[in-house]
């Protein structure tokens, strides 16, 4: 049995190390290839689904966005999610739309060095 240290986040504050099997490190995580092309698809779905934010300046109303740069021109003027669902929101498209941004230049790679369904990598 191999072991494997990781290292606890509790390790600031009690510096330890703990080990876990392979096996079980094998079970608690799993690599699932796509290619770029299908996650930056994936992005613009959830982008597409948008969601609503609370402007003050705009006499008191919700106002709808289903893309980044409208989103940005709604955070930029000040207006947020009001309940604990459009917060939710609000912080789940901050984060689809830096994916969006730093996916702009990534490509599928046209050579592969190892093959990933070898059981000897």
């Amino acid at each position: 049995m191999v072991k494997i240290l990781f290292f606890s986040p509790f390790s600031i504050l009690h510096p330890t190390f703990q080990t876990r099997s392979k096996s079980t490190q094998a079970e608690a995580f799993s690599l699932d290839l796509i290619p770029v092309e299908e996650y930056q698809q994936q992005l613009k779905e959830k982008e597409l689904a948008g969601g609503q934010l609370f402007c003050e300046n705009s006499h008191n109303e919700k106002i709808k966005f289903s893309n980044c740069p409208k989103f940005q021109q709604l955070q930029n003027q000040g207006c947020y999610g009001a309940t604990t669902y459009e917060m939710a929101v609000e912080m789940n498209y901050v984060d689809i739309c830096a994916q969006i941004d730093l996916m702009k230049n990534a490509y599928s790679f046209e050579q592969q060095y190892f093959q990933l369904d070898s059981p000897h990598w």
